[in-house]
């Protein structure tokens, strides 16, 4: 209700200035217009202290109510705790020893596990053991792989492989040479072939050399690449004539 009073006179005080300013009024009316402003000024401040009156008579009678009987009778007013304090040191001494044991209830239940189960901490170590040791062994398994499928991938592997290529392609040529040879004395048309002495048994060496490489070469692409290594049709090939020769010279 006080802000009623005094934002209502306020604003028919602005409104009263827009229209002098809007319409621009004579003398007599600012005059008129004057005295009232004045007789709404003093109403409001009239009422605002009204109202200021009212609000300390109210906050002056609820002091006098709630802290007169406290400051009146002192003794009074500490007579409840005093009687509490008793009651609470009672209470105090007959839960210590409730609290203890309940507080030492679950230590003992603790211990009786413990001793009634000896060898799960004993397990579980174990089993923790056990899986460190599979995490490192394949922690090794995929270093030894990415090792491998490094070195298969480098320059001193593709060497290898291509010189041992090379190698046995000139090797076949003199073999096939050799069997021209004893084709032509079986028929009686060439040479005699003593002067190539032991040359069967080298080029037996020579075989099992050259495929023990090839088969060793396939064998460390597939466990380096997996089934990675036949998505390309040139390893399928070569994947075949390592096998098909491997089972030739060996079986």
């Amino acid at each position: 209700p006080g802000l009623v009073y005094v934002v209502a006179p306020s604003a028919l005080v602005v409104c009263e200035f827009a229209i002098m300013a809007v319409a621009a009024p004579n003398a007599k009316l600012r005059l008129v217009l004057a005295e009232q402003q004045q007789l709404l000024q003093q109403q409001v401040q009239r009422q605002m202290q009204q109202l200021l009156d009212q609000h300390h008579t109210a906050i002056i009678a609820t002091l006098e109510k709630d802290f007169c009987p406290m400051l009146q009778n002192p003794d009074s007013a500490n007579a409840p705790q005093q009687s509490v304090l008793p009651h609470a040191d009672a209470d105090l001494t007959e839960t210590t020893p409730q609290k203890a044991t309940a507080a030492a209830a679950p230590a003992r239940a603790t211990e009786a596990r413990d001793l009634a189960t000896p060898n799960r901490k004993s397990k579980r170590k174990s089993n923790r053991i056990s899986v460190l040791m599979e995490e490192e062994a394949d922690t090794q398994s995929s270093s030894m792989k990415a090792a491998v499928a490094r070195f298969m991938r480098g320059h001193v592997a593709t060497g290898i492989i291509t010189a041992a290529i090379l190698g046995n392609t000139l090797v076949m040529y003199v073999q096939l040479q050799w069997l021209g040879s004893i084709a032509d004395a079986s028929l009686g048309m060439g040479e005699n072939i003593g002067s190539w002495g032991s040359a069967e048994e080298v080029f037996k060496a020579f075989d099992y050399g050259f495929a023990i490489l090839f088969l060793l070469e396939f064998l460390l692409n597939v466990y380096a690449f997996g089934w990675g290594y036949f998505k390309e049709m040139f390893n399928i090939v070569d994947s075949a004539v390592v096998l098909s020769t491997s089972l030739e010279t060996f079986v």
